[in-house]
């Protein structure tokens, strides 16, 4: 399995929503993520080209995602996102 590296905030967003999970809360900074199923709230930061790995393995225990799902879900996110710029979101 290969190791985990940084992504884009995006990238991670869409990761987490396709495990399940939706923005609850939004602000300039943060997205807040919930499921119903899991109690913790999963904030992801909007601003920055790539998320910490500490960041994204919080989030990933959080959400009780292990590296197999992380590694199924990441290449369809990526696909859905590869026209994705951060213009389109005036970030």
């Amino acid at each position: 399995m290969p190791a985990l590296a940084c992504v884009s905030p995006r990238i991670l967003k869409r990761v987490l929503e396709l495990d399940g999970f939706s923005v609850r809360h939004e602000d300039d900074y943060n997205w807040a993520l919930m499921r119903d199923d899991i109690e913790e709230v999963i904030i992801i930061p909007k601003l920055g080209e790539l998320v910490a790995l500490d960041v994204m393995m919080g989030a990933m225990d959080a959400a009780q995602m292990n590296n197999g799902r992380y590694f199924e879900l990441l290449p369809k996110a990526q696909k859905e996102l590869s026209g994705w710029s951060r213009l389109d979101d005036g970030l």
